[in-house]
């Protein structure tokens, strides 16, 4: 059986959450060594919402194309939820480690509904179009 089911959803979905992560740990790091050479720069909140909105909208149509075509594994819809919430409840948190703690938790959880999506997705006698 032929299927249109393509990766690069997936990839793509994934791509988007370890860029995510890397942000959340790489650029807080950058942004507070900046003040020590005179620059001063606050959080962009504009960054923040942008990656999660990517995320959403890019991760949400791969794990829902996966869940309604293939697979129709809860805990895969679960996980994505459970990891976008996670990102936007990072931006809520008092402390910088309870933010840092909370997006690499979601960015983990999404990267795993990902696999898992792609693995559940493949294992259906999918051929995969990359």
């Amino acid at each position: 059986m032929q299927s249109t089911y393509t990766l690069k959803n997936d990839l793509f979905s994934s791509a988007a959450a370890i860029l995510c992560a890397v942000h959340c740990l790489i650029l807080p790091i950058f942004f507070t060594t900046l003040p020590l050479f005179g620059v001063e720069i606050i959080e962009n909140f504009w960054l923040e919402l942008s990656a999660i909105v990517i995320s959403i909208i890019a991760g949400g149509y791969a794990i829902f194309k996966g869940y309604f075509h293939y697979h129709k594994s809860k805990w895969i819809v679960i996980f994505f939820c459970l990891g976008i919430l996670l990102l936007i409840s990072g931006n809520f948190t008092a402390t910088a480690s309870s933010e840092y703690l909370l997006k690499i938790i979601g960015a983990v959880a999404l990267i795993t509904s990902h696999i898992a999506n792609w693995k559940k997705s493949h294992t259906k006698n999918c051929t995969l179009n990359t």
